[in-house]
Order: C-alpha cells, then sequence, then structure tokens
C-alpha cells in the first residue's frame, strides 16, 4: 500500500508540478487521532529534504485538531515554497479547514468538504455530567453561550440592561466565569488566525470578512461546504480535472484501506482473540516523496476483563514507514 501511494504522490507532482505530501489522521471509530504539535517535526524532516522548491501540494485528510499548531504547519510550509496548495479528495474539517485557509489554492473533489471552524474550551473548571469518577467535562464554545442569550432575549422580548445582566449573571453560576472568559478568547484568536491565514493566500479583502463571520461563527455546529459553496464565499477553489480527480480518489481509497476507515473498532469485534494477543493500528499518515514518511502506530495486547476484552496500549507515537 505505501509504495502504491508514493507513486501516486509522484504522479500528482508531475501533474502539479510541485512536491507532494500526504497527511491523514484517522477517523475509524473507536481509534481516531487528529492534528497535533507531534507532527511538526516529521514536517519539518521532509521539508528539509525538498528545500526550497516553487509549489507544494499537502493532500489532507482529517476530521480536525489542534488549530494552533494547523497555523504553524502553514507556516513552516510556506518557508520552503513560493505557492502552497492543499488537495482535499474527502473531508477536511475544522482544524484542517483552518490549515486549508492558508493555502494559494484548494483543489476539491465533489465528494470534499470542509467546515465550520469551532474552538472548543476544556478544563477542570468546565460544567460536567455523569457520576463519581466517570464525570467528564463539557466542551464549551463561545457560540454554544451566544445561541443561549440569543434565545433567552427572544423569548423575554425586550433588551432591558437589567434583564441583560441577571442573564449573564446566572450563566456565570452555572459556568465558571474563568471559562466564559477563556471561550471569549479562544473565538477572537480563532477568527484573528483565519484572517491572517487568509491574507497570506491572497484572497480578496472584500471577501476576508465574509469568510471569517461564516466559518467561524455563522454557519452552525458540523455544517459542512462543499466545493461549490466554499467557490462561492470567495474561497480560492479548484476543480481538478478528470484524470487528476481520480488519481486523487484512488489515493484517497488506498488511505482509506490502510486505516480501515470505513470499519468501527472494538476490542470484542476483533476475530479470534485471546488474551494477550498484540495489535497493531496505523491511525495517521504522514507521507512524502523526499524519502521520509511516518505513520502513527498504536500498539499493545488484549487484557480480558470478566467477559470482555480490552485493549492495553503500550506504545502511540510516530514510526518510521518504509516502501513495501
Amino acid at each position: 500500500m505505501h509504495q502504491n501511494r508514493l507513486n501516486l504522490l509522484r504522479t500528482i507532482e508531475s501533474r502539479r508540478r510541485s512536491k507532494a505530501i500526504l497527511y491523514a489522521t484517522g477517523d475509524r471509530p473507536g481509534l481516531e487521532t487528529e492534528i497535533t504539535g507531534q507532527v511538526y517535526e516529521y514536517f519539518v524532516d521532509i521539508l528539509e529534504r525538498f528545500g526550497e522548491v516553487h509549489r507544494i501540494s499537502l493532500v489532507l485528510y482529517t476530521q480536525g485538531g489542534d488549530h494552533l499548531t494547523a497555523w504553524s504547519l502553514v507556516n513552516l510550509i510556506r518557508q520552503y515554497c513560493k505557492r502552497f496548495e492543499v488537495i482535499l479528495p474527502a473531508k477536511a474539517h475544522d482544524a484542517g479547514t483552518l490549515l486549508s485557509l492558508g493555502a494559494d489554492c484548494i483543489l476539491m473533489t465533489k465528494q470534499a468538504t470542509l467546515s465550520a471552524i469551532e474552538p472548543s474550551v476544556e478544563s477542570p473548571l468546565n460544567p460536567d455530567f455523569g457520576e463519581d469518577l466517570m464525570r467528564h467535562a463539557i466542551p464549551l464554545n463561545e457560540e454554544t453561550i451566544h445561541n443561549y442569550l440569543d434565545f433567552a432575549l427572544a423569548q423575554i422580548g425586550e433588551h432591558d440592561p437589567h434583564v441583560i445582566k441577571d442573564l449573564i449573571l446566572d450563566l456565570a453560576n452555572k459556568i465558571h466565569p474563568l471559562v466564559l472568559g477563556e471561550a471569549y478568547r479562544a473565538a477572537a484568536q480563532l477568527q484573528a488566525v483565519a484572517t491572517k491565514l487568509l491574507h497570506g493566500a491572497g484572497v480578496e479583502e472584500s471577501a476576508i470578512d465574509k469568510i471569517v463571520s461564516f466559518l467561524c461563527s455563522e454557519s452552525g455546529h458540523r455544517y459542512l461546504l462543499h466545493r461549490n459553496e466554499a467557490h462561492s464565499l470567495g474561497l480560492p477553489v479548484e476543480r481538478p480535472h478528470e484524470t487528476l480527480c481520480t488519481e486523487i480518489k484512488t489515493l484517497h481509497r488506498d488511505v482509506a484501506d490502510e486505516l480501515a476507515l470505513r470499519q468501527s473498532w472494538k476490542p470484542d469485534l476483533e476475530p479470534d482473540i485471546h488474551e494477550h494477543d498484540t495489535f497493531h493500528y496505523t491511525t495517521a499518515l504522514l507521507e512524502s516523496t523526499a524519502g521520509l514518511s511516518w505513520r502513527y502506530a498504536i500498539e499493545g495486547d488484549f487484557l480480558r476483563l470478566n467477559n470482555t476484552y480490552e485493549a492495553h496500549r503500550t506504545f502511540e507515537g510516530w514510526k518510521p514507514q518504509t516502501p513495501s
């Protein structure tokens, strides 16, 4: 599989007159991964091998992750090329969308989607649910808080300052004030980062505010954009020609097979397992034609607990990948 993907990356390089990188984080239920800061140093290694080139093509598949890592990756890649483009075979959501905003060109297949960008705040001070040791913090974002206030004011039918004050005080009694402040800060920071990325990508000034407002607040939770709407919004979207599109989708199918994206995962669903059997899963890929490629590996063994099996992880991290 790995060698097949390298061959397809070389084909894409030839068609785009670029150097290509594949970065895919898996969303297999039970084995999800996301964009994290750990990947930054591996991008550095690949880019150093490439040196300074005219164009870099990043084939991206992700359900999201850390927004500041996405910002850092765009700035890093731009140090090594004059033009930066992302190629989206399917989803590039949340932090993946933010990363795409920094590209001079966004090549999207018909199936590809961008999404709303939502800065969630998670801290020990967040409200929680559950009981005793099973309590879980509830992620919060500024938009959710605004939605509550807008709903309450709409029901009351007045904007009396005293009413608004009472609503905010009531909210602060239920959600720690520091969490409310952090949600506001995170939203403001995300909008500033998105604006800077769009400026750097040369998006028309008249479209930037509209794009940022739509993606960071107006579009709402889990909203998805296909390429026609993304283009209408003002993003630099390009439709790959039929041959290239076929190659992009073939590459994505190979990634989907490698990461088993179409299969959910639970230890009890694994066939013919026994206690202390080992497991090895690949849950993300970072590959290039520079002679450097990695896979994100989860390894361990199965332990029997009552009448079920649990996966005991002994290793989780990036490992070198060699052609096969």
